[in-house]
């Protein structure tokens, strides 16, 4: 979902759409039942950013079934994920996949999804949780992977000030473990000077 400096949102348009169109065009010409078409999907779901190949990922999960291609529970609830950190309407997907697979995976994968979603006020409504010690670290753990997607930094410089300070907070009242995974995943890592200074005078203050 997320790594150091990668600012793909920055990246030129059209670029991305034509990597998405050569993906997917190799996708579709892949043959049925071999591993290309499995490899493939597992890319797109994980790179797929312009408007035509977003459409496409959903027509997948909406229905359009590669053929010879079993499109499982692991793979559909990737695609709704990557869909709703891009798309601010795709939460339907995720309420009628919750129906659909009903496991404690199922369970935990739409909570994940619905975090992902570039809503300012889900994420402030997380964060608050997790301020409080309401959430069960099991669930922080998960969830916080999906809190600030590599395509969300302009969303999650707003949260910058409050996010070093839970990690303050947290740190006095969690064990290594649960801070391990906080810091992995919520410090406001970006690739701009400023968001760099930021980062060194906060590490400098501790």
């Amino acid at each position: 979902i997320r790594g150091p400096c990668i600012e793909l949102v920055d990246v030129d348009p059209a670029f991305r759409a034509r990597a998405d169109r050569v993906v997917w065009k190799r996708m579709m010409e892949s043959k049925p039942g071999s591993e290309d078409p499995r490899m493939l999907l597992d890319a797109f779901t994980r790179t797929a950013s312009s408007p035509e190949g977003l459409k496409n990922l959903r027509n997948l999960v909406e229905g359009g079934l590669l053929p010879g291609f079993d499109f499982d529970a692991a793979r559909r609830w990737a695609a709704i994920l990557h869909l709703n950190i891009w798309t601010a309407d795709a939460a339907v997907l995720i309420d009628a996949e919750e129906l659909r697979d009903r496991s404690d995976e199922g369970r935990k994968m739409a909570a994940q999804s619905r975090l992902a979603r570039p809503d300012a006020k889900t994420k402030a409504a997380f964060l608050d949780q997790l301020a409080s010690g309401s959430l069960p670290d099991s669930a922080v753990k998960r969830q916080i992977t999906a809190l600030f997607p590599y395509a969300q930094r302009g969303l999650q410089r707003g949260f910058d000030q409050r996010l070093y300070d839970l990690i303050v907070q947290m740190s006095s009242l969690r064990d290594h473990h649960f801070m391990k995974a906080l810091t992995a995943w919520a410090p406001p890592v970006s690739c701009t000077p400023a968001g760099s200074t930021r980062l060194e005078s906060f590490l400098k203050s501790r």
